[in-house]
């Protein structure tokens, strides 16, 4: 007996280490190109004593669990554990809801706000829901439905046999996912970016929630010198910045787009799409042949952000007749997990933007055999990773 025990024990510890090795997390280290600083909240916190910062999540229905995660998983980096429960606050000309918390921490003060935007999309969306075999996201059933919704939504049962695999990926990934993107990238975009603008407005000032009218949440949002943090996440880096180069006003030589922009010191795009979305803003030249050339894709909204700011700028220094210096941008930091299906790096992009960027690769989850990982978390759990939570609060010195 004692000897088929000795067997049983020399098996299991066999498969335990074959399984195990089996289980890889190549980048949980996170590998920069190229290797530059990175400014975290900590640096801005001892120069300035305030530091505001604002999430945006990407595709996929996001609820206020999602905005729960992400702002306690910053606070704890910063010694806060404390997890409370925040009550979002809904204004009136947007569906999109607003989660804000603030930490007071030895006489200094970091304002955390997270924007959740996929509200804005339920109509849209929830035409699709016949489709799930597995009722989730949006169209999720019981306990398991957005809490922005006061009951499930109601579809018909998917009938059809579906391979488990197929159906998890059609039910999540296309159906959910990817489904933000079709709307967004369509005809209903102007609608949805006007109302991330006024989420924005309110997400980047303390207490602007209060004010009734956009003219006023604008000069709130000009008038705020406070440095700040932006972490965008997948679709959500186009409908962010694409929301802020909205509110550019041209007469206004530094409106609400261009004064955000100017106390913006890092910028974090994790789970990144830019090359796949600039193909739904690019054109064909002009041409008789079946082959036409792709003409050259516009600027991202970021890019033009920057630029406009840089001729702010440069336009200040020679109305005060100073010594033209180069404006200081922020810090873009690209985050991508290889494994995403998703999203791209971006440094050997032969379409890569022309403003200065850092590439971080990283591992989300774990790699089993090589084969998969799993593509949910893949593109999801940026922020609730220790690691690039700890690089939005330290930063990163080479």
């Amino acid at each position: 007996m004692a000897a088929k025990a000795r067997h049983l024990v020399h098996a299991l510890l066999v498969a335990t280490a074959t399984f195990l090795a089996g289980c890889t997390s190549p980048y949980s280290t996170p590998q920069f190109y190229p290797q530059q600083p990175v400014v975290g909240v900590r640096q801005l916190l001892e120069s300035h004593g305030e530091v505001d910062i604002i999430t945006i999540h990407g595709m996929c229905t996001h609820d206020g669990k999602w905005a729960h995660e992400a702002i306690n998983a910053l606070a704890e980096q910063l010694g806060d554990k404390s997890r409370p429960k925040i009550e979002p606050f809904k204004l009136p000309d947007t569906d999109a809801l607003i989660y804000k918390r603030q930490l007071d921490l030895d006489g200094k003060r970091v304002n955390i706000s997270a924007i959740v935007w996929s509200p804005i999309l339920t109509d849209m969306k929830k035409g699709l829901c016949y489709d799930q075999k597995h009722k989730t996201g949006l169209c999720a059933e019981g306990e398991e439905h957005p809490d922005f919704l006061e009951k499930p939504i109601e579809s018909p049962k998917f009938e059809e046999s579906r391979a488990k695999i197929n159906g998890g990926l059609k039910d999540s990934i296309l159906d959910d996912c990817l489904a933000d993107a079709m709307a967004y990238q369509g005809a209903a975009r102007g609608e949805i970016s006007k109302q991330v603008q006024e989420a924005i407005l309110v997400a980047a000032v303390p207490g602007n929630e209060h004010l009734h009218t956009l003219a006023e949440k604008k000069e709130k949002a000009e008038q705020r010198k406070t440095p700040l943090v932006v972490f965008t996440s997948s679709l959500g880096s186009k409908v962010g910045f694409d929301a802020i180069k909205a509110l550019r006003d041209p007469n206004h030589p530094k409106d609400a787009a261009l004064a955000t922009i100017e106390r913006t010191k890092t910028i974090f795009m994790a789970a990144n799409q830019i090359p796949i979305l600039q193909l739904a803003d690019m054109t064909l030249k002009s041409s008789a042949e079946v082959n036409a050339l792709v003409a050259a894709p516009p600027k991202d909204s970021l890019a033009q952000l920057l630029e406009d700011y840089q001729a702010a700028v440069r336009h200040e220094q020679q109305e005060l007749h100073l010594r033209e210096v180069p404006a200081k941008l922020p810090t873009v930091v690209v985050l991508s997990d290889p494994n995403d299906v998703l999203s791209y790096s971006l440094r050997n992009s032969p379409r890569r933007p022309e403003y200065p960027f850092v590439d971080v690769v990283v591992s989300n989850d774990w790699t089993w055999f090589g084969l998969l990982e799993s593509p949910l978390s893949a593109h999801r759990e940026y922020l609730v990773q220790p690691q690039i939570a700890d690089l939005v609060m330290n930063g990163y010195t080479p």
